[in-house]
């Protein structure tokens, strides 16, 4: 009878240390769940804006041709007009003065042109940088949970002691 007692005994202070250590591990296994979480997370997160930036970058696309087509128009219609204003006072579309006029009308247009590409630069650029900081911002909000997290486990340690 008395081995039994002290194989019990002994199965008792195995059960309680497989306890601690259990009791221990607990808030390691907690954090690296949360941690996975997190990371699963910022990667929706950042996929959704991934995509949303993707979406933006081809709507601008998209206005940037239709601006230039409605450009274009815009100038085969000032040109045409022009020549008929100079047909109708009986000036020639190729001499000096109309041909300037002419070159003006185009040189304008094309000033447009490469103000609103300048404008499509700039909005992508900005489309971008969003998106750097985006991800920038993910990576130090998981930088910092997982810190938080090892503090939290080091004062659990400590406090265990």
């Amino acid at each position: 009878m008395g081995g039994i007692s002290s194989a019990l005994g002994s199965l008792a202070s195995f059960g309680s240390a497989v306890s601690g250590v259990a009791g221990i591990a607990t808030p390691f296994i907690r954090d690296a769940q949360t941690s996975r979480l997190a990371r699963q997370m910022n990667a929706t997160q950042q996929a959704q804006i991934e995509a949303d930036a993707r979406l933006r970058s081809e709507q601008n696309r998209l206005a940037t041709e239709v601006n230039e087509r409605e450009r274009q128009t815009a100038l085969r219609r000032a040109v045409a007009r022009q020549r008929t204003l100079f047909a109708a006072q009986g000036i020639g579309a190729e001499g000096g003065s109309s041909e300037a006029v002419l070159l003006g009308l185009v040189n304008e247009s094309d000033a447009e042109r490469e103000q609103r590409t300048a404008l499509d630069n700039l909005r992508s650029r900005a489309l971008s940088q969003n998106l750097d900081q985006q991800r920038q911002l993910n990576l130090l909000q998981q930088n910092q949970l997982q810190e938080r997290q090892r503090l939290r486990q080091i004062t659990g340690l400590l406090g265990e002691i």
